[in-house]
């Protein structure tokens, strides 16, 4: 009897051994032990500013954004005003009739179409009348403006640069493809407007806009090519340097 009783009580103790070897085995396993106060502090500070150089990063791309949109926006006033000058110049040339010379110089006489004989005084002063649409901001109504010239003189003076100011007014509408669709029909149906290498400028950044920098690089390519002596070409090839293209 003694013999059992201590063999009972051997085994009741080897078995609250290994029932508290396996409670502290498992109240290891749920509980870790907790980590390094001063690295997660460390990685707490990086990954705060990691995102304060995300935000500063994001701030800096706006400004330039808005940079370069008031440098277009100054560019584009510019030829707006020189586009309002010829408009008022055939205007009178074409009041005083073919044998009078113009008031002064033009810097580029609009493209007259093989159906064109002489510039309408009413074709310029609704291409003008357009324009301040468009420079007004007011895209809508100078795309219907533009659209309303291209039909009351088909093939006239000024139907390459309507069709180049439908596509400006669409961009600054942010329809994109509707722009991208009229800079390309400068190109196909206007060869050698004066027109063309705004065009091909406007489609690499219709594209750009669109999310296709490998067609933007194409474009912006295209006009270093084919426009070698274009005002755009430094800023064709800045678009290439920072899309990494060639």
């Amino acid at each position: 009897m003694a013999g059992r009783a201590l063999r009972l009580k051997t085994v009741r103790g080897t078995g609250l051994a290994v029932l508290a070897f396996g409670s502290a085995s498992w109240t290891g396993c749920a509980a870790p032990a907790a980590g390094n106060p001063a690295r997660d502090a460390e990685l707490a500070e990086t990954s705060r500013i990691a995102q304060v150089a995300r935000l500063e990063l994001q701030t800096q791309a706006a400004r330039l954004a808005d940079l370069e949109g008031q440098v277009r926006d100054l560019s584009e006033m510019l030829a707006w005003m020189a586009e309002r000058d010829r408009a008022q110049d055939s205007a009178l040339n074409a009041l005083r009739g073919p044998g009078h010379a113009a008031a002064r110089p033009q810097p580029s006489p609009p493209p007259a179409g093989p159906a064109t004989t002489r510039l309408s005084p009413d074709e310029a002063t609704a291409y003008r009348a357009a324009l301040d649409l468009y420079f007004a901001r007011q895209y809508a109504a100078a795309i219907a403006a533009f659209s309303d010239l291209k039909t009351r003189f088909p093939r006239g003076a000024y139907d390459d640069n309507a069709e180049y100011w439908i596509g400006e007014s669409h961009y600054g509408l942010g329809d994109y493809a509707a722009a991208q669709a009229s800079f390309e029909r400068v190109l196909t149906q206007h060869p050698g407007s004066s027109k063309s290498d705004d065009a091909q400028l406007k489609l690499g950044y219709c594209h750009l806009k669109q999310g296709n920098a490998r067609r933007a690089g194409e474009e912006f390519r295209k006009l270093v090519s084919l426009y070698p002596s274009s005002e755009y070409v430094e800023r064709a090839r800045a678009e290439l340097a920072r899309l990494g293209a060639p």
